[in-house]
């Protein structure tokens, strides 16, 4: 800022001219808004740069994903339960031996967190677990009691 030092110093040294006073008073007060406009303007970059983060994403469910349950009826041990984004929520249908295909009565899903229930061969089973990432970890249960219930996201493979 030489040049407000030298305007300033002009305008203490100017008492006897009184013409040039108010316009070199109104060029110091320019340059000081100026000034004081751009230390603002730095303030706030800095600190919104600092402070802003960019907003988490959501997690989608949807998608294939393959299961896992040991310790349950043999035959339903491993399969697939597909999940689906619908306008209310999602759809689940879970399939047994490649092909025996079941769709959930019921499914609650919110924050990470699922449980549906569905009907197989006349009995009543609820699967409930939480996702993290590409896995689920839960239990299923039915007459039988509570087992285990694990499931991956399956990756389809891109061809090219």
């Amino acid at each position: 800022m030489k040049t407000g030092l030298n305007l300033q110093t002009l305008l203490q040294k100017d008492t006897q001219h009184q013409k040039l006073n108010p316009l070199l008073k109104t060029i110091i007060i320019n340059q000081k808004n100026a000034l004081k406009s751009l230390i603002v303007i730095v303030i706030i970059t800095i600190t919104t740069s600092f402070s802003y983060s960019s907003p988490a994403m959501k997690f989608d469910p949807a998608g294939t994903w393959v299961y896992s349950a040991p310790d349950v009826t043999e035959g339903y041990t491993e399969g697939e339960m597909i999940i689906e984004e619908i306008e209310d929520g999602y759809s689940i249908t879970v399939v047994f031996f490649g092909e025996y295909k079941v769709k959930a009565d019921k499914v609650e899903y919110s924050k990470k967190s699922l449980v549906c229930t569905f009907n197989v061969e006349g009995e009543l089973v609820t699967i409930s677990g939480t996702f993290k990432k590409d896995e689920f970890k839960g239990t299923t249960s039915y007459s039988e009691g509570v087992f285990d219930f694990s499931a991956e996201r399956k990756i389809e493979k891109i061809e090219e």
